[in-house]
């Protein structure tokens, strides 16, 4: 991780702890993704979401990063596959995994310039944004849609991973 991103304590929230935090989290609920009947997966959540199933809502998490990096920040114009990438649990796993590599390298190679670029957001009426700034976003977005998948995998009654950033701090620090 570069420097401008890194934090000195591990305690002491930044983006590059929050970046960390995201990767744990991730290989949790992949590994739990992996774990779940294709049935549940794939399984109607029977609520007014915009999200039909926890496919969806997968499917949404990695499209949406996918979007904001490639597109917004590097410029590329290609849609995301949308839900035909997501047939199964191990194909979203290696779809997810894919796009955190390329947010990844993205990110590795911005320096404090780089993150202090403005970019125009091509949606809700082209907000101007720092690099910085959308990749909290895209931090505070997956926990949100983590969120939801938690509530949807209790739906099925299959237990989520423990999720509390608390936790993950905690054994940083220990």
């Amino acid at each position: 991780m570069s420097p401008e991103i890194s934090t000195p304590h591990p305690g002491e929230l930044s983006l590059g702890v929050l970046v960390e935090y995201s990767e744990y989290m991730r290989e949790r609920f992949s590994m739990a993704l992996l774990e779940m009947p294709h049935a549940d997966f794939v399984a109607p959540l029977g609520l007014s979401w915009k999200f039909k199933d926890i496919r969806d809502l997968f499917a949404h998490l990695v499209d949406t990063e996918d979007q904001w990096i490639r597109c917004v920040l590097e410029g590329d114009d290609q849609d995301p596959p949308g839900r035909k990438a997501y047939p199964d649990a191990a194909a979203t796993v290696r779809r997810w995994e894919d796009v955190r590599r390329h947010t990844r390298e993205h990110l590795e190679q911005l320096d404090a310039a780089g993150l202090e670029r403005e970019i125009v957001a091509p949606f809700h009426m082209k907000p101007r944004f720092r690099v910085k700034q959308v990749f909290m976003h895209l931090l505070i977005h997956e926990a949100h849609h983590r969120g939801q998948i938690t509530a949807a995998m209790r739906m099925r009654g299959i237990a989520p991973p423990p999720s509390d950033l608390y936790d993950y701090l905690a054994e940083q620090l220990q």
